[in-house]
């Protein structure tokens, strides 16, 4: 009767555990599946990221080079100003060389 005894009341322990086993098992699951939602829904997040910055990266190199082109073009307008300046300055002094009433 004892043995009895003591076999029931490890067969309702060992029923007991795999009750929360298996109630353990469903909550590692589900957290599981909760991770791997999360987990792909960021890598997807960032991955939709990089595509935007790779976009706005090739769009500021774009305007870069467009702004080197336009300070290239205003140098050179400025070289060409500098040299109508210095000829229209050589001009007068040439002028003023020339006609001595200037000197007076």
């Amino acid at each position: 009767a004892v043995v009895s005894t003591q076999s029931g009341h490890y067969g309702r322990d060992l029923r007991d555990l795999n009750k929360k086993m298996k109630e353990a098992l469903i909550e590692v699951t589900d957290e599981s599946a909760r991770i791997e939602q999360t987990y792909k829904s960021t890598m997807h997040e960032l991955e939709e990221d990089a595509d935007q910055l790779k976009c706005d990266n090739a769009t500021l190199s774009n305007e870069l080079t467009n702004c080197w082109a336009k300070i290239e073009d205003l140098e050179e307008q400025n070289q060409n100003y500098m040299n109508l300046l210095e000829s229209a300055h050589v001009q007068l002094r040439d002028q003023g060389s020339n006609n001595p009433e200037l000197d007076s």
